[in-house]
């Protein structure tokens, strides 16, 4: 009646498949003590059409979302983007969110800093590229002054990751004086399709003045003209989004290369951002050309934007550090501590949970992620002020 099967590749991103006879939706967890309650549990199903659903996410019990007092939103906004590129007609949607809320307080005030490259036309990826990486640079040493008060060591528990249709990889590297000190996470089989909140294995601690590098890897095999970054499906994001406590004041610190300097890499000639952009119709994309501009972009001048929840802004400047790849850990063997007990699947692990959909005659197989697909609200800033164009 249940069968359940597991693997994972040289990157120890584990696969899940369960297979069950069920009549939309099934639990699965991972406990410590073999009973679901307590456990990291996602309910999840297959739509007909053979879309998906998800949830739910928790956060830690040392942090949760405030609400109501002067720091939080007066109200919350939910944006959904729509894509249907085969144009199905006659397409419904009942999608929602629902709120729970509570006077029961944690200890601490969770906040979300917004990372990566800034979400504008001078980010870009050329077509016709195998693989092009994009680089987008925090800097946190004016984070205490934009503040106002002395900003708490950010204590690191989940994040999640968000490119477009072209992204392939993510990975955000934390660095101290100068040094690497981590890979805070990574995601080297992105998929647009199924993006979550995910848990890291233990909380990590960035201070005041370290960097946060985000790291995104494009391919544009299927596509003739440049990919620029925007918030449609079909342009580009490279966001690294870290949910962390105690709270503060600021709520993203992205950065984006100086347009003009890949310009005159590229041969072409451009007396500001503004042409800097445009002159990037005007190259001739090969591989040689691709590689030039992708190099060119991570050795140009970085423009750091910080903004704090009532949108002050500082600008500083910073440049992209390399990033040291270190031998992944060992495995753990696990097959002789899974056990199933009816509807009941259990396991003594720790692991991300990617997705395997596929459709079957006599039993249902459905996609296991751990964590919930988290909806998310860009917003499209174009004032100069912004971005220095």
């Amino acid at each position: 009646m249940i069968f359940l099967r597991w693997d994972h590749d040289a990157e120890e991103m584990m696969t899940f498949e369960l297979r069950v006879h069920t009549t939309g939706w099934v639990a699965f967890g991972f406990s410590p003590h073999g009973e679901l309650p307590g456990s990291d549990i996602v309910v999840g199903g297959v739509f007909p059409n053979g879309s998906i659903y998800f949830s739910s996410y928790q956060f830690p019990n040392e942090a949760a979302i405030s609400i109501g007092t002067p720091m939080d939103p007066q109200y919350i906004r939910l944006e959904i983007h729509y894509s249907n590129f085969d144009l199905i007609p006659g397409l419904n949607d009942n999608s929602g969110i629902r709120l729970y809320y509570t006077p029961d307080l944690r200890p601490n005030d969770m906040g979300v800093l917004q990372t990566g490259v800034f979400t504008f036309p001078v980010h870009f990826i050329p077509p016709g590229a195998d693989t092009y990486k994009s680089y987008g640079l925090c800097k946190s040493s004016q984070f205490n002054e934009m503040n106002g008060t002395p900003v708490p060591d950010l204590k690191v528990f989940g994040f999640l990751l968000h490119t477009h249709l072209a992204g392939r990889g993510l990975k955000v590297v934390q660095y101290r004086n100068g040094e690497q000190v981590r890979i805070i996470c990574e995601d080297n089989k992105y998929d647009f399709s199924l993006q979550e909140t995910r848990d890291l294995k233990e909380v990590i601690t960035i201070k005041v003045g370290d960097e946060i590098l985000v790291e995104c890897n494009f391919q544009t095999l299927d596509r003739t003209e440049i990919t620029f970054g925007g918030p449609s499906t079909l342009n580009e994001m490279c966001l690294a989004f870290l949910f962390y406590y105690p709270r503060n004041n600021i709520s993203s610190c992205m950065g984006y290369p100086d347009i003009q300097q890949i310009a005159y890499a590229l041969g072409q000639e451009a007396s500001d951002a503004m042409e800097g952009m445009i002159a990037m119709n005007y190259v001739e994309w090969n591989n040689e050309t691709i590689k030039n501009a992708e190099k060119a972009a991570k050795e140009a001048d970085q423009i750091v934007m910080i903004k704090t929840i009532d949108e002050l802004q500082k600008n500083e400047s910073g440049i992209i550090r390399d990033i040291t790849i270190s031998e992944s850990g060992l495995c753990h063997d696990i097959s002789g501590h899974l056990g199933v007990r009816g509807s009941q699947v259990t396991a003594n692990l720790q692991g991300a949970a990617a997705v395997i959909s596929q459709a079957l005659s006599t039993a249902e197989i459905l996609p296991l992620p751990l964590l919930l697909l988290t909806q998310l609200a860009f917003t499209w800033l174009l004032t100069s002020s912004q971005c220095r164009i």
